[in-house]
């Protein structure tokens, strides 16, 4: 197709600043819109441009659009490259100041003396007080109701599916929902589904569980549910005291009574306990049968994207194949640009001898030493690991190693520092970008498996073979993007990790085709890429 000849983007309703397309995105929103089944499977590699691609879909369709994101920053990608079509944004209520604080007044006196955030989430109707603005003047109530009718709507997958949870939201369906960053949908779902009873909570309730309760079966659990739900009935049923401590009990009533009814709400045979020291928690062994009535809510066409999209992916929905259409998008960046090597090394794993050690940090040291001028992220899958690769590398003195808890902090310190510096991180494979100079190259000290001491990976590993090893390849081509944001970038990606000799063939299908071609194997360490000059 010969894009100068067909009308730019604000021909279609977009916003003026999108004056062209790129290759490919015409082909994609016209198979959104042509596709003759309800799902549609958009493989969109980073520089796709997939959030113009589903909005030229949206302004195209007739009746109401919903898009779905997993972070706050695509949220506000979205809103700002999009809000003069009239897509609407929506979140949870902590991202809503209270006009009850704001103003002061009976309640802002009465809030419990510990209580510093003021959002809608901790506001005076959450414990049945009156509140004048929830009707009209609340920001948070204000923005649903403007939301419900709107003709584009983006929010974020948690807040989707907890509306349609808790608040039986009787919502028309939409005409068109699109599921963006998919390949995160069914841990979206997952989570959503998961019930967490922090043992703080707890105390709240007149008789904790007994002794011996890390042993109960899920129907011991939904018998405990079913009394405490029943105990503190009466408390809830009465008006509010107006003491902070009332007030604040009542509130960790409720947030129990809440999830006592998830409890009792369980199958038993089809969650997991999978507690934690500071909480009880249960997970949904197959999330997939809550998919359609939590995530896809009906709606007409469902829209998945993302760089990493595989069918994998939507038999873990529980879509089945022959209701998708699928549209892979080649990536536009060269190959030469971003090179995917596999250094024979050693095998990563629990069985490595001092020997091992040595040839790992080794080969790292090699590939850090032949770039002295670069920026570079070791992804090292467990601060374990990147401790002990901090401990023995003779260029630790490059090194920033970061802290359980302080990722944030430490990226922020590594983009700003002159010096090419070395990230040592366990926690940024996925969501979060390093474009240019902030990195030049990558290195995957270990294959990112699942971690199988959590009871419900385990579990849903003896059910499908399959799962940890897409979960792996998942977050690994998520990993080998940090540094390639656009056609002019260029990072190089080694792999030093020996077990990529058999996931490679075993698990290709895992990857998207664009993924691969950058991949190959070089027996010696190459040398830095030319493009460095």
């Amino acid at each position: 197709m010969d894009l100068t000849a067909f009308p730019p983007p604000s021909a279609f309703g977009l916003p003026p600043g999108f004056t062209a397309w790129r290759t490919h995105q015409v082909q994609a929103w016209q198979t959104i819109l042509d596709a003759p089944t309800r799902f549609v499977a958009i493989v969109a590699p980073t520089g796709a441009g997939k959030s113009l691609i589903y909005m030229t879909a949206a302004v195209l369709t007739d009746g109401r659009v919903v898009i779905l994101t997993a972070t706050k920053g695509n949220q506000d990608q979205l809103e700002g490259g999009f809000s003069e079509t009239g897509l609407l944004d929506m979140r949870g209520q902590d991202n809503y100041g209270c006009r009850a604080f704001q103003e002061g007044g009976d309640w802002f006196a009465l809030r419990p003396d510990d209580e510093k955030d003021r959002s809608c989430h901790h506001g005076p109707c959450h414990v049945g007080l009156p509140c004048s603005y929830k009707e009209a003047g609340c920001e948070y109530y204000d923005r649903v109701r403007a939301v419900a009718g709107a003709d584009y709507v983006s929010t974020n997958y948690a807040w989707w599916m907890a509306t349609k949870r808790y608040s039986q939201d009787q919502r028309y369906p939409p005409s068109l929902l699109v599921l963006d960053e998919a390949h995160l949908s069914d841990a979206e779902l997952s989570n959503g589904l998961q019930i967490k009873i922090d043992h703080w909570l707890l105390k709240a309730t007149s008789k904790m569980p007994g002794q011996g309760v890390g042993d109960w079966q899920i129907a011991e659990w939904k018998q405990w549910a079913a009394w405490t739900a029943a105990s503190i009935k009466a408390v809830l049923d009465n008006p509010p005291g107006k003491s902070p401590g009332a007030l604040k009990y009542r509130k960790r009533l409720q947030q129990v009574e809440r999830l006592c009814r998830n409890v009792m709400a369980m199958g038993v045979g089809d969650w997991v306990d999978d507690h934690t020291a500071d909480a009880f928690v249960f997970e949904c062994l197959h999330p997939a049968q809550y998919a359609e009535g939590l995530l896809f809510q009906g709606a007409s066409k469902v829209v998945l994207t993302s760089a990493t999209l595989t069918p994998k992916t939507l038999e873990l929905l529980g879509v089945d194949p022959s209701e998708v259409t699928w549209y892979s998008m080649p990536s536009t960046f060269p190959v030469n640009r971003r090179p995917v090597v596999h250094v024979p090394t050693v095998r990563v794993d629990t069985k490595m001898t001092d020997l091992h050690w040595s040839a790992w940090v080794d080969r790292i040291d090699q590939i850090i030493g032949a770039r002295p001028t670069w920026k570079g992220i070791v992804h090292t899958v467990s601060y374990a690991r990147a401790k002990r690769l901090f401990q023995m590398s003779k260029h630790a003195h490059r090194m920033i190693l970061v802290p359980p808890g302080q990722t944030a902090s430490a990226v922020a310190g590594f983009r700003k520092y002159p010096e090419p510096m070395v990230l040592l991180s366990p926690a940024i494979m996925t969501g979060w970008d390093f474009p240019h100079d902030q990195c030049r190259f990558q290195i995957l000290a270990k294959l990112p498996f699942p971690d199988t001491r959590s009871n419900i990976v385990k579990a849903r590993q003896a059910l499908d073979k399959d799962y940890g090893p897409h979960l792996m390849m998942q977050n690994l081509v998520q990993a080998v993007g940090r540094g390639m944001r656009d056609e002019t970038d260029w990072c190089e990606t080694f792999i030093v990790d020996d077990h990529w000799e058999w996931v490679r063939g075993k698990y290709k299908a895992f990857a998207p085709d664009w993924f691969w071609v950058a991949v190959k194997k070089s027996i010696v360490l190459p040398p830095p890429l030319v493009l460095a000059a």
